[in-house]
């Protein structure tokens, strides 16, 4: 494509040069008429000259010396004189042999000079061979026509005078168009010169390069438009930054938000998903963007749910459950995007994984009813006997002890429930705090012993403390204490007669790594999940005649979570159980040690 600078030049030789062109054609043909129009003038005053001032009777008396003396008159001017008569009989001829010419009597010129008094054509002569102009006057004599002078000019030679000026013209032409190309030029330099380096800045700008400016020269509407690309070319970088510095806020947003967001268009196909939407429905976004709602999330119940927003074209709120990549219930909240002129455009979807609320509530529920299970029994003894010792059985000794012992170890009971609902619910609400302090696991564990040796040798228990005895962890000394009474007590409570107990410990880069082992009943591998959950029980016949509350180790999980550790377990049903509790040496989060 050719630049605007050689458009314009070109243009502009062009229109002048046409102007110039049309102006020689009309000079040319002006200067051919008046070299016409003057020469005819100049032959009319020659021959009214001549037929004056020549004796013309006397001459037509002396034929043969007329030829001679018109040969006379017109060497001068090179002007052809012919002498005819009244009748049209040529008398004489300055150029040719009059006695070879016909009769002149029907010539044009002859004509008008019979009728008018003058008589003027330009044609062809056959006699010179050569287009003429002539002019003819009649010659009188005492008011009586002798006859007619007729002058002749070549018209080539005026083509040849008239060809020097067209000559002269096309010089001064060339000139002129040289002149102005020049001119031209440079003047589609000054206008073309800073359009094309706003062009450029354009380019650039539609390039996402917003750096360069146009270098604004003088004044006029060139050097404002020049200062106009320069503010949109800064207000574009301008705007263009904050775009992409909102679009980058907003994609961390939608990549960091923890609920889902959809966004479906007037057609129901899905425009955006994010991170979170890809998470809940273990669907890529690459499956998603561009499909169809229903082909992409594949889920009838939230496919329905779009269908009556765009039906309704209102908010619509509902919850579903989903069942892959894993069980979840999912709260939806859509609302229906409007264009500016109401026209529905699409829908927005807002997804939270309120599946944690729901297990929430479940466990709440089931807490509620298993505190509200194990209080009841503890009552309900101790109304049953004290019923019966008011019925009468108070006066007998022996009844009266045992119902009272009875009552006693109910109360017990009762008061650890409530002692351990309140310690969990305190260590939950973190407002147990923590006295952090080196000490020797190996000496906790031996403080621990005295507290159960007599249940252990009861069952004929054998209990090992095989912890090296300067292994040191960092920690709350007495809910540690808490934390391994607790567990050793769940490893003799389900640990059969002539069993064994050991306690070992590993230190790794993690940190300590305490084992409590037993060769008891073991756990099923269906409730290795849930013995963590309060009022959970393996064995609940067992748990119950013991005496457990059914919160120990929910109380024990929640205390090794208050010190940033771990605790896991392992076991297999007929061979025993192993508990691990890891206390971290770094508050980090790391591999957790292999026990042999």
């Amino acid at each position: 494509m050719k630049s605007l600078r050689f458009r314009l030049t070109a243009g502009l030789i062009l229109m002048i040069g046409l102007l110039l062109f049309a102006l020689a054609i009309y000079n040319g043909r002006v200067l051919e008429e008046t070299v016409m129009n003057q020469l005819e003038v100049r032959l009319e005053k020659e021959a009214n000259l001549l037929a004056k001032s020549v004796d013309w009777p006397a001459l037509f008396l002396r034929l043969d010396t007329l030829n001679s003396e018109l040969r006379r008159f017109s060497s001068a001017d090179d002007v052809r004189i012919t002498l005819i008569s009244p009748t049209g009989e040529v008398l004489g001829d300055s150029h040719a042999d009059y006695k070879k010419m016909g009769n002149h009597a029907n010539r044009e010129e002859i004509l008008q000079a019979k009728e008018s008094g003058l008589g003027k054509s330009i044609r062809w002569s056959d006699t010179m061979g050569e287009r003429l102009i002539y002019v003819a006057i009649p010659l009188e004599r005492g008011g009586e026509r002798i006859g007619y002078l007729r002058l002749a000019y070549s018209v080539e030679q005026i083509k040849r005078v008239v060809y020097r000026g067209w000559i002269a013209q096309g010089v001064v032409f060339l000139v002129a168009l040289s002149l102005f190309s020049l001119l031209s030029s440079r003047l589609a330099g000054n206008i073309s010169r800073p359009i094309e380096k706003m062009t450029k800045v354009a380019r650039d700008i539609m390039k996402r390069k917003f750096g360069t400016t146009v270098q604004v020269e003088g004044t006029g509407e060139i050097a404002d438009l020049s200062r106009a690309i320069n503010f949109m070319s800064v207000s574009l970088e301008q705007q263009v930054k904050k775009i992409s510095e909102d679009e980058k806020r907003f994609n961390d947003v939608m990549r960091n938000m923890v609920s889902g967001v959809i966004l479906v268009n007037e057609k129901g196909r899905i425009r955006l998903a994010n991170r979170a939407v890809s998470i809940m429905l273990g669907i890529e976004e690459e499956e998603m963007i561009g499909h169809l709602h229903i082909e992409a999330i594949k889920n009838f119940a939230l496919s329905q749910l779009i269908d009556r927003v765009f039906e309704k074209k209102e908010k619509v709120r509902g919850e579903i459950n989903i069942y892959y990549p894993e069980e979840r219930v999912l709260d939806i909240n859509i609302a229906p995007l409007f264009s500016d002129d109401e026209h529905l455009s699409g829908a927005v979807l807002v997804l939270h994984d309120i599946t944690d609320i729901r297990r929430l509530e479940r466990v709440r529920s089931e807490f509620v009813a298993n505190a509200s299970h194990e209080l009841k029994t503890p009552v309900t003894s101790i109304k049953g006997f004290a019923e019966t010792l008011l019925d009468g059985a108070m006066y007998e000794e022996e009844s009266l002890k045992s119902f009272l012992t009875i009552i006693y170890n109910e109360s017990e009971r009762l008061q650890r429930l409530i002692q351990d609902i309140l310690d969990l619910s305190k260590i939950e609400q973190k407002k147990l705090p923590l006295e952090l302090k080196k000490f020797s696991i190996y000496s906790l564990i031996e403080e621990i012993v005295p507290n159960v040796r007599r249940e252990i040798e009861k069952k004929g228990i054998k209990f090992r403390n095989e912890i090296p005895p300067h292994l040191l962890i960092e920690a709350d000394f007495d809910r540690t204490k808490q934390i391994f009474l607790n567990l050793i007590q769940n490893a003799i409570q389900y640990t059969p007669d002539g069993g064994e107990i050991s306690v070992t410990a590993v230190e790794g880069k993690e940190g300590v790594t305490v084992q409590v082992a037993d060769t008891g009943i073991g756990i099923p591998a269906k409730d290795l999940s849930r013995i963590f959950e309060r009022f959970y029980r393996v064995d609940k016949a067992r748990s119950r005649h013991s005496g457990g509350t059914g919160l120990g180790l929910a109380i024990v999980k929640h205390l090794v979570e208050s010190h940033q550790g771990k605790i896991w377990v392992e076991s297999e049903e007929g061979k025993g159980s192993r508990f691990y509790v890891l206390f971290p040496g770094k508050r980090e989060e790391q591999h957790l040690p292999i026990f042999p």
